[in-house]
């Protein structure tokens, strides 16, 4: 019965890590429609469709070593684990600011090819969301480490009160100033 419960908890912490985490990452379209318009909404989201898949390959080596995360920390090899999440970490965050740096440059004519020039996405957009890279992987390195540790803690309601921040704070702000108002809200979430 301990055990289950443990388990009950562990898988509960883990929901509410992936409800803050969507609410984070996926509601900025939702968002955006009902504050500022659907086609500023279907705007958003061609013109963020390679920030999410850059996100998705610069978190892939991660992602795929949380059994080898999870592996060392079972059998107690702290200093294999602490060699292994620096050196897996230095790369992953290198790679995430060549990604901002790539996203910036190459977003806004990606775009303009992808869409036959009848969408248009200021270059602040890009560079605003290129600056949120690099947050979001340190973000979302430190969470698995945490979560293939199995002590949550207090991480699930820190990801649920970044969720409900972000939507609260991007509500508010998209009205006033457009993407740029939804972009920087997720800064500190």
């Amino acid at each position: 019965l301990r055990q289950l419960r443990e388990v009950f908890g562990f898988g509960l912490g883990l929901f509410g890590v992936s409800v803050g985490s969507v609410l984070v990452i996926s509601t900025q379209a939702l968002i955006i429609a009902k504050f500022i318009g659907l086609a500023e909404a279907g705007i958003w989201t061609v013109c963020t469709r390679p920030f999410t898949i850059m996100l998705s390959i610069i978190w892939r080596p991660y992602d795929s070593s949380f059994t080898i995360i999870s592996e060392m920390l079972v059998r107690h090899e702290y200093g294999h684990f602490l060699k292994w999440f620096v050196s897996l970490g230095k790369f992953t965050l290198g790679v995430s600011f060549i990604a901002a740096a790539i996203f910036t440059a190459f977003n806004t004519p990606f775009v303009q090819i992808w869409t036959g020039g009848r969408v248009f996405w200021p270059d602040h957009n890009n560079i605003l969301l290129a600056c949120w890279i690099p947050l979001l992987t340190i973000s979302h390195c430190a969470s698995w480490v945490i979560q293939a540790s199995k002590h949550l803690r207090s991480l699930p309601w820190i990801c649920l009160f970044e969720g409900v921040f972000f939507v609260a704070a991007a509500s508010l702000l998209a009205p006033a100033f457009g993407f740029m108002g939804v972009i920087l809200c997720g800064w500190p979430a």
